[in-house]
């Protein structure tokens, strides 16, 4: 049997790996994990398990990193394994197998075409004419085509969680990830789905699993590792209603663990927003990505009104399950005033939380080619550290240090808007240091004390701040609408 050793750089559970791990393995094949830390342990590990594959599990902006690995593999001199980066990375920028550290990719689903890559390693043949792999062969690339999209995985194995068993950080955390659905209907610009569509003109139509077999994973795990916190990975759970409420019925009578999904705001009615209540919905993200309606829609193509966001936020706190927005700041052609209209439009919508990241134009990606072509950035090429600064992207932005110095702002600003004006003056600053470390506060007070059920820690925040009573509700939310206006 042959065997595989997967490299991922986030110390986290990752579906897509431990699916093409769960696969591999009901074929008859060997499967291990490193997560990148000390270079000797790399090479102690792999002198040790003597793999046939490395596997390099890579999103775009952490393709250096992977790459210095990939560097060492190919510095063996005895038993040195075949180099293949998978992921989203190499699926949209596939030039990455050009570099020398990089024997092949595999370019979408790994699932099926990393199992015939170790069959014929087993048997011996030529690695030649594999459906989404690309190899490079003889200083020569050979471009294979992309094999029938599977979206039906009710058959295959569940995700192999086993995979993580000497990482205890991953084995042991409370939150297990989860998926329904790997297919989205939808075209956002700042996403690759439409790429994706473009590489699979013939797929069949999308499909949730069926939610006997969902509940069914769930129950395995929670019977064999420490469960506390169900988080569904889909982008859109709420997609189809009448999958939905069937999946509900059934989580709400086997499960009943706490749980947390993303929502798209116009197919949120009441019906789904209690059903979602009573089956223990612990926490929600919705996409609002801008507060500008015009761009979301004509140039994000995300199709959705302002109103979609408040009634659904105004359902959301009725029902009282917590939410979250999460927003890009520095888009194309953004200037400061737009950046604070999606801070506008998060106060009115009230969230618990509010994730505002600044914009990075990923390679493959409509809105990545737009900035390009509009010469808003010189390279499609990113570094990728965290999505709250623009340091790694040579972004060309009139406003660019005020938007990234509201960026370290906006989530406390919505919990307490009138800040809103000292904000104004502060942003005009260089960044700082110490402005990073107000958004580091504002995520643990606002995002990690709530989510992890730590409510007694930031009761009364408002009037902590700012001196207000309860009783004084009416006068402080009229001083706000001041503020805003």
């Amino acid at each position: 049997m042959a065997k595989v050793l997967f490299v991922q750089h986030d110390l986290m559970e990752m579906l897509g790996v431990m699916s093409v791990s769960s696969y591999l393995k009901s074929q008859g094949h060997e499967t291990g994990v490193f997560i990148p830390g000390q270079e000797h342990e790399f090479l102690g590990l792999l002198n040790k398990e003597h793999p046939d594959v490395v596997g390099f599990a890579c999103s775009t902006g952490l393709e250096e990193k992977l790459l210095r690995f990939a560097r060492m593999v190919r510095g063996m001199r005895a038993h040195r394994p075949l180099v293949i980066f998978g992921g989203p990375h190499p699926t949209f920028y596939p030039e990455i197998v050009e570099h020398p550290a990089v024997d092949m990719i595999c370019r979408g689903q790994g699932e099926i075409p990393m199992a015939e890559l170790l069959n014929r390693i087993d048997r011996r043949e030529p690695l030649k004419g594999i459906q989404n792999l690309w190899i490079k062969r003889n200083g020569r690339i050979e471009k294979n085509s992309q094999g029938m999209l599977i979206t039906d995985f009710d058959d295959f194995p569940f995700p192999d969680r086993e995979l993580y068993r000497d990482h205890k950080i991953i084995a042991n955390n409370p939150t297990k990830h989860f998926i329904t659905l790997r297919e989205c209907p939808f075209d956002c610009t700042f996403c690759f789905n439409h790429a994706w569509k473009d590489m699979h003109v013939n797929r069949p139509r999308y499909r949730n699993r069926c939610p006997e077999k969902v509940i069914e994973e769930i129950k395995a795990v929670q019977a064999r590792y420490p469960t506390k916190i169900i988080l569904f990975w889909d982008g859109t759970f709420n997609l189809n209603k009448k999958w939905l409420m069937s999946f509900l019925e059934y989580y709400r009578r086997e499960v009943r663990l706490p749980f947390r999904c993303s929502l798209r705001a116009d197919l949120a009615d009441e019906e789904t927003i209690v059903a979602l209540k009573e089956g223990n919905c612990s926490w929600v993200k919705l996409g609002v990505e801008t507060g500008n309606q015009a761009y979301r829609n004509d140039v994000l193509k995300k199709r959705l009104t302002d109103e979609a966001f408040i009634k659904t936020s105004a359902l959301l706190r009725k029902w009282r399950i917590p939410f979250s927005t999460s927003n890009l700041l520095g888009l194309p052609g953004e200037n400061l005033e737009m950046a604070l209209e999606t801070l506008r439009l998060n106060v009115r919508l009230k969230p618990s939380y509010t994730f505002a990241y600044t914009f990075l134009p990923y390679p493959g990606t409509q809105l990545g080619q737009y900035a390009l072509d509009e010469g808003y950035i010189k390279t499609p090429r990113i570094r990728y550290e965290y999505a709250d600064s623009f340091t790694g992207i040579s972004l060309n932005l009139k406003d660019k240090d005020k938007i990234e110095n509201l960026q370290k702002f906006f989530a406390l600003v919505t919990q307490i808007p009138i800040l809103l004006p000292l904000v104004r003056l502060l942003i005009k600053l260089p960044p700082n240091r110490y402005f990073v470390f107000v958004e580091r506060i504002s995520r643990f007070l606002f995002f990690w004390c709530r989510s992890a059920n730590f409510p007694g820690l930031i009761p009364g925040m408002k009037e902590f701040f700012l001196g207000f009573g309860f009783h004084r509700k009416k006068a402080y939310n009229k001083l706000v609408k001041n503020t805003l206006d």
